[in-house]
């Protein structure tokens, strides 16, 4: 067997383990019986259909010796099966483990685009929410990129019920995180709002030439009190900030950019969203 096979094969014996391992821990620990069953299976079929092509291998290998020109043939053939099926399990199979794993929260990574130029809101905001049923926001990145048309845009992220009307209801309302380069003179700035109470602004490092672009980073995680989260947050890898919020807020993830003046057009490019989430759990008994 040579080094890609044993490569290959000790590749899909690694995600079978973690398939059984994760299944076994969503069954028993983390209350999804359901999800658990189906991740352990897939991972139990997976290592079936491997233990099946090393033993057919063995089995070809002592039934045609290669000193024998048509037992060579019949190794062959059965080679051809062996590999076979380990490619067909692994096409099968490879999409639920993946679909599973997804679902349940244990690996995300979706890459989004999108540009606000439209005036939907109450300021004349533009929005995206982005939200998954069973889940709350854990984090994002993404980067935010200008075309520079207006001088008074604004833009960021808001973490808001997934209930929250985002036609009538303020961009200020529940928790904003937002980069514009009119927040200091000339000079680009970012704040924090909570609720309309204001942090910030803060100062982004001066530049010669306007910042291309803008990146985006933050994590929500537990809070002393079980009512509230934190969200830590960091723009261009400038000092982190912190700020507590109510858990339901958590909800959903909204992409937003308007601009102070409501005469003003805008065009303003989310790139490269990638979001973390992790399941609601039911409330304790």
């Amino acid at each position: 067997m040579s080094k890609r096979e044993l490569g290959f094969r000790g590749f899909w014996a690694t995600v079978a383990a973690v398939c059984v391992a994760g299944g076994t821990y969503l069954r028993v620990y983390a209350g999804h019986p359901v999800a658990g069953n189906r991740l352990a299976y897939s991972g139990l079929v997976l290592v079936g259909l491997l233990v099946f092509g090393v033993l057919a291998e063995l089995v070809a290998g002592w039934v045609a010796p290669a000193s024998n020109p048509f037992l060579g043939h019949v190794r062959s053939v059965l080679r051809f099966i062996v590999d076979s099926t380990t490619w067909l399990g692994t096409w099968l199979f490879g999409p639920i483990v993946r679909r599973v794993v997804r679902e349940k929260g244990l690996s995300e990574t979706s890459h989004v685009c999108w540009t606000a130029s439209q005036k939907r809101g109450r300021e004349g905001s533009d929005f995206l929410p982005v939200a998954r049923e069973g889940f709350r926001v854990a984090g994002a990145r993404f980067i935010v990129r200008p075309d520079n048309s207006s001088a008074t845009w604004h833009a960021g992220f808001r973490l808001t019920p997934r209930t929250e009307n985002l036609e009538d209801s303020g961009v200020k309302s529940t928790i904003l995180v937002d980069v514009s380069p009119t927040y200091i003179g000339a000079q680009d700035g970012h704040s924090v709002h909570r609720e309309g109470q204001t942090w910030g602004p803060y100062a982004l490092p001066r530049f010669g030439n306007p910042i291309p672009s803008y990146l985006f980073d933050f994590s929500v995680s537990r809070h002393a009190d079980p009512a509230l989260l934190w969200v830590s947050y960091r723009i261009n890898d400038e000092q982190p900030q912190r700020v507590e919020f109510l858990r339901e807020y958590a909800d959903q993830l909204v992409l937003v950019a308007w601009t102070e003046r409501s005469a003003d057009e805008f065009l303003v490019h989310f790139e490269l969203l990638s979001v973390s989430w992790k399941p609601i759990q039911p409330p304790r008994k």
